[in-house]
């Protein structure tokens, strides 16, 4: 946010602050690889320190350049918690403690899921022969994460915008399957695919690690254990107040995206003489990653044509991307509490770039004390269209917002004002954006089904 500010909302001085970030985050792995994987070929150490910087460099992520001032927070949130594991895997005195509690502390203080590393670096301070240098560690640890996690939720309120999902079984369902997807899209562009290679990546994780506890020695896994546990509980506290989103969006994929080489590392430190096993399966998540890329960037480059100042403060509006993941037919709405209500965010079919849609001729949306309804344009193809996330999104607060289109270009525009909790930098703002999209792919036999945001149904309209 200091660079936000200073830079008047230019996203491009973000351009130069990413890079950085990412290369401090593979280098401070790579000296946590250095250091306990002692026995192990220093190519392999290499390569993994250049699978990290592959997958913190992902693409997949980078779809919206509106919100890189949030990437930014979360790289220097993975950045705290791994300084902090760094500081606490060598020999431990207390300048060490320090200066782990010193990045945890950033951690904490650039994304939320940063409180975390308080707790699962404690098994590093745990681990130690000395009984009175364990006490002494663990005393300062305990008192410095009470005194930050004191100051970081004194007067803390939750955003109304993610609340938490219901105690229910199919709030359970949610959960996994954007867990699940989460880790998939880091291999997979679909989501049926991403859902399935996301849960078997999950069952990878939990047998690499059953196994490394009853083979590894614990000093050199404890490091590689508190990083993979940091990620999968940020993980799941993404997928916990995103669910109602119904989709993983793009941006939360850095945290997603470190899980893969924290296995590498696991990997090679249980099988340390597998040189070239190492080398070859590392290499193949390069490949992967790196083919991944190349299929994103035409989006990159329409996405960088479409943004401009103003989305820098995009984070409170997401448009997210994703190929025929919600098929809509006049069957499949007779139950309105299931994905399609909770998406908050328009669904666009992902035609090679973001700036593709497929939108009938011209639609209006119009949100104010008189008609709080709205319409949700449906193909009945299997090209899909959600319109009504934004609707749900217009009616949390006064705004306006207007989507027309023809066969030259489609224009979004709307206007909204937004107020963060106090504790935050940026309490409140008013925006306006003009989304200007193109080209125009008319799609023929459109649905139109009017939104109740009242009773959450959709009541068809007509049909053409």
């Amino acid at each position: 946010m200091i660079i936000m500010t200073a830079s008047n909302g230019r996203i491009d001085y973000e351009l130069f602050v990413l890079p950085l970030l990412m290369a401090l985050i593979a280098l401070m792995m790579l000296m946590i690889t250095n250091r306990t994987l002692v026995h192990v070929y220093s190519s392999s150490r290499w390569m993994l320190a250049v699978a990290t910087s592959v997958a913190l460099a992902s693409l997949r992520p980078w779809s919206i350049l509106g919100i890189y001032p949030l990437l930014s927070a979360y790289l220097l949130s993975i950045a705290g918690a791994v300084g902090s594991v760094y500081f606490l895997s060598g020999t431990r005195r207390i300048i060490s403690i320090i200066a782990a509690a010193l990045c945890a502390t950033i951690a904490t203080f650039s994304f939320g899921n940063g409180f975390l590393v308080w707790f699962v670096t404690i098994p590093l301070l745990i681990y130690d022969k000395n009984w009175h240098s364990r006490i002494r560690h663990l005393t300062l640890w305990i008192s410095c994460s009470a005194a930050v996690l004191v100051l970081y939720f004194y007067n803390f309120q939750f955003q109304s915008q993610h609340p938490l999902p219901p105690l229910e079984l199919s709030s359970l369902f949610a959960i996994v399957h954007y867990l699940f997807s989460a880790f998939g899209l880091m291999f997979f562009s679909d989501m049926k695919s991403a859902l399935v290679g996301g849960g078997a990546l999950i069952v990878i994780t939990f047998g690499l690690s059953t196994y490394a506890m009853r083979h590894a020695y614990p000093k050199n896994l404890y490091p590689f254990l508190a990083l993979l546990a940091y990620i999968l509980l940020s993980a799941l506290l993404v997928s916990i107040f995103r669910t109602e989103l119904a989709l993983p969006q793009r941006r939360y994929l850095l945290f997603f995206s470190m899980l893969p080489p924290i296995l590498l590392h696991i990997f090679v430190l249980v099988f340390p003489h597998l040189h070239k096993i190492h080398i070859i399966s590392i290499s193949v998540f390069v490949v992967i990653i790196m083919n991944l890329n190349i299929h994103s960037l035409p989006q990159i480059i329409g996405a960088r044509n479409w943004a401009d100042q103003e989305l820098a403060c995009l984070q409170t509006y997401e448009i997210a991307s994703t190929k025929c993941l919600f098929r809509m037919y006049p069957s499949s709405i007779s139950n309105p509490t299931g994905d399609y209500v909770r998406a908050q965010a328009a669904v666009l079919e992902e035609l090679g770039y973001l700036q593709t849609f497929r939108l009938p001729s011209t639609v209006h949306i119009a949100d104010s004390n008189q008609d709080r309804g709205a319409y949700t344009i449906i193909p009945s193809d299997d090209q899909t269209l959600l319109l009504e996330g934004i609707i749900k999104f217009a009616s949390r607060t006064p705004s306006h917002i207007v989507v027309t289109s023809s066969a030259q270009q489609t224009m979004i525009s709307y206007t909204r004002t937004y107020s963060a909790p106090p504790h935050r930098s940026y309490a409140h703002w008013s925006t306006e954006v003009d989304l200007k999209l193109h080209p125009m792919v008319v799609t023929k036999d459109i649905q139109v089904w009017q939104y109740d945001p009242n009773k959450q149904v959709l009541y068809p309209l007509n049909q053409s």
